[in-house]
């Protein structure tokens, strides 16, 4: 079974599961940041590791007229992968992403959010089942009465 993972938002985290990922099973791992100078300096400190996939993408996306096509920091990772094992969502534009999230999962995929409790994220309830409150994470999964759709297809894969 192959295990991919997602996060928004690299530091600690990306290193920590570049180090344990063959104890998680990870196969293909995926960090998007809006910082590129940060994610510059940051990469060259991990493990070599060929799953891994640091990802800079700008907050707004193209901006250049209204009819911008392109994707954004919260929208890239629909064209990655059709579902999700892990994700992690401790970057920006929370609400954003856990929506996006939850068209990147399957009924088993775990979300977990970072400073779960900031009022401004809590309508993420609206849309995930909470497993577990920790001192710093929420662990959760997309309600089962929410209809997430197996065939998503709102964006073509990546090639």
């Amino acid at each position: 079974m192959t295990r991919a993972f997602l996060e928004w938002g690299a530091g600690n985290s990306t290193l920590a599961i570049i180090q344990w990922r063959e104890t998680l099973a990870v196969d293909r791992f995926y960090s998007v940041d809006d910082n590129a100078d940060y994610l510059a300096e940051l990469v060259p400190q991990f493990p070599q590791w060929s799953g891994f996939h640091p990802i800079c993408a700008n907050l707004t996306g193209p901006t250049q007229n209204d009819r911008d096509q392109g994707l954004n920091y919260s929208t890239l990772p629909l064209t990655l992968e059709s579902q999700f094992d892990f994700i992690f969502v401790d970057g920006r534009r929370r609400l954003e992403c856990a929506f996006i999230a939850s068209l990147l999962s399957h009924p088993d995929t775990v979300v977990v959010l970072h400073d779960y409790r900031r009022t401004r994220y809590q309508p993420m309830k609206a849309l995930y089942e909470v497993i577990e409150d920790g001192a710093q994470f929420r662990v959760m999964r997309v309600r089962r009465n929410i209809s997430i759709g197996e065939d998503r297809g709102i964006y073509p894969a990546a090639t």
